[in-house]
């Protein structure tokens, strides 16, 4: 049976037991039946005062519960990072939540004027319910997410519209559907004893005054059908929202980018675990995609010309952005009690390929972020390009994460998008968007259309690696990018690093725990200590070394780390 059928069903049931009941009964005043209530409601559907009555109880209920959602908004964001905050409003909205309805419609009758009542009792039903369901839905929202696009730079608006709406209305919709009846109820109430002109509560008080059981059942079933019908919608546009759960190529939450137009869907219907191609000259795809990758004169944006304010403060691409040099001069670093880095030095020329090896826990992913200029040093310096991390201008960093940090609401299109720059004076969105499709078919990537949710694991890593080079970035950062991936898999990521980075030849550093994927893609191999604070045990440069000089350095990697 299906769902609708079933519904149909138990209202049926319901009918009939009520029909029984009032045969059983056998007085119309105390429970009419359902062929006289049915009656009446037709009179009262057809009475011109009806949709006026309705209206005005939809409105006050509304009202209400919109003042109440915009200050659970408020105090949810506000309290959601800061727990001394949400500690101190607790104790009010648990009384708030406490309090008997009567009780406060007693109290409102008293304070304020009639047709202000049943505004008050809405507001005051709906906000213990929806602040908690705006705390937990902000605090449910992966950090890992949030992380990806402070690293990425997106802007505080990019990040609250992208990440954290998306990532929380799933949790506050459904705050928002239990808020909304309990609170719709709780007008009706209100209504009934504050008798406002135009009400649903004051037609069933007068109704009840004059015996008329009909025309009371009649108004309830008016009420009852009008919240199911905003619960109906509310669960809608909850399904719609979160319809990428499910691997739907439809829009998914809060969705605001558009998506992919149809003829860009049907022509990238077969990609996803296609054969790859051989590489296209660089050139060629220069000329291909110029918003992609533009030459040194063009490479200039302004943080209102990136996507969705993918660029935050300070990320401003300058004249010809050039690859970034790296210099960690007398660094040091240290978690509480732990000293990670004391006076470490580190220099790392530009568009080279360095990996960092070291055992779990030698600082390789805490290097990386120093260097990407997401932890502040606590003594020496850090300079990029030549600039230290925490000036006010200093060259972006695109991120290639162990896990691919993908945003689950959003298609691969999108994904891109939100961190790709846009160049002054260089081609529309839409141009844009039509670049980043067919780059996408050029590499066999998967297709623009498809949400992470329908990917395989290694498909998703494809495109966490496309996302970091297509940032544009003169300095790349790969934290264990094979890691997870099978024998299979991890050779066809190596040669789409090989591809991406001969494409934009930026500076890359790379964290891992394979000798064999350092080997394979470097230039240059750094061994750390496994102790703290760290060091540096082994340097190598593999560049343009022969077979058996890559085999001398195999084994000295082998006993560095096996001594350490």
């Amino acid at each position: 049976m299906t769902p609708s059928r079933a519904g149909l069903a138990g209202v049926g049931v319901l009918v009939g037991l009520w029909w029984v009941g009032s045969a059983l009964v056998g007085r119309e005043i105390l429970l009419p039946s359902p062929p006289l209530v049915f009656q009446v409601l037709r009179e009262i559907l057809a009475d011109s005062s009806f949709l006026p009555t309705l209206a005005a109880s939809i409105f006050r209920w509304l009202l209400g519960w919109v003042i109440s959602l915009a200050g659970a908004v408020c105090l949810g964001s506000l309290a959601s990072p800061r727990p001394g905050l949400a500690r101190f409003l607790r104790p009010g909205m648990v009384t708030v939540r406490s309090v008997p309805v009567v009780s406060v419609i007693l109290l409102a009758l008293i304070w304020l004027p009639l047709d202000g009542v049943p505004v008050f009792v809405s507001l005051l039903v709906s906000l213990p319910l929806l602040y908690q369901g705006v705390l937990d839905g902000l605090r449910s929202v992966d950090q890992d997410l949030l992380d990806m696009g402070r690293l990425f730079r997106v802007s505080l608006p990019g990040r609250i519209r992208h990440i954290h709406l998306p990532g929380a209305s799933p949790v506050i919709l459904s705050a928002a559907i239990s808020a909304a009846g309990m609170s719709w109820k709780a007008v009706i109430a209100a209504e009934v004893l504050s008798q406002p002109r135009l009400a649903l509560g004051t037609s069933m008080h007068v109704a009840k005054l004059y015996l008329e059981t009909p025309r009371v059942i009649a108004w309830t079933i008016i009420a009852v059908i009008t919240a199911a019908l905003v619960d109906g919608a509310l669960a809608l546009l909850e399904r719609h929202l979160t319809a990428w759960r499910d691997g739907s190529h439809g829009r998914g939450a809060g969705a605001s980018l558009k998506g992919p137009a149809p003829e860009e869907t049907r022509q990238d219907a077969t990609r996803q675990g296609t054969a790859r191609q051989e590489p296209l000259a660089v050139g060629k795809l220069e000329e291909q995609f110029p918003l992609l990758f533009p030459s040194p004169g063009q490479a200039t944006a302004s943080p209102g010309e990136y996507p969705d304010g993918a660029v935050g403060e300070g990320g401003m691409t300058g004249e010809g952005e050039a690859p970034a040099g790296i210099a960690l001069r007398s660094v040091s670093f240290s978690f509480p009690g732990v000293p990670i880095f004391e006076n470490f030095d580190l220099e790392i020329g530009q568009e080279s390929i360095t990996a960092i090896l070291g055992r779990s826990g030698s600082g390789k992913t805490t290097l990386l972020r120093l260097v990407a200029g997401d932890l502040p040093v606590s003594g020496g310096a850090v300079t990029v390009g030549g600039s230290c991390p925490g000036a006010p201008w200093r060259p972006r960093a695109g991120f290639v994460f162990q896990e691919p940090r993908l945003l689950p609401w959003r298609s691969v299109l999108d994904n891109l998008l939100l961190v790709i720059p846009r160049y002054r004076g260089r081609g529309s969105p839409g141009e844009l968007r039509r670049q980043v499709t067919a780059f996408l078919g050029t590499l066999r990537l998967p297709r623009s259309g498809a949400y992470p949710g329908s990917l395989s694991g290694g498909m998703k890593q494809r495109v966490n690696l496309t996302r970091a080079f297509l940032h544009g970035a003169p300095l790349i950062c790969l934290d264990e990018p094979l890691a997870n991936q099978d024998a299979a898999t991890r050779d066809e990521l190596r040669s789409l690093i090989r591809e991406l980075w001969r494409i934009t030849r930026p500076t890359m550093v790379m964290v891992t725990h394979s000798r064999q994927e350092a080997l394979d893609l470097a230039d240059r191999i750094i061994v750390l200590a496994d102790r703290h604070p760290t060091r540096i045990i082994g340097d190598f440069y593999i560049k343009d070394i022969t077979a058996d000089q890559r085999g001398k350095v195999v084994q000295q990697i082998g006993k560095l780390l096996k001594d350490t």
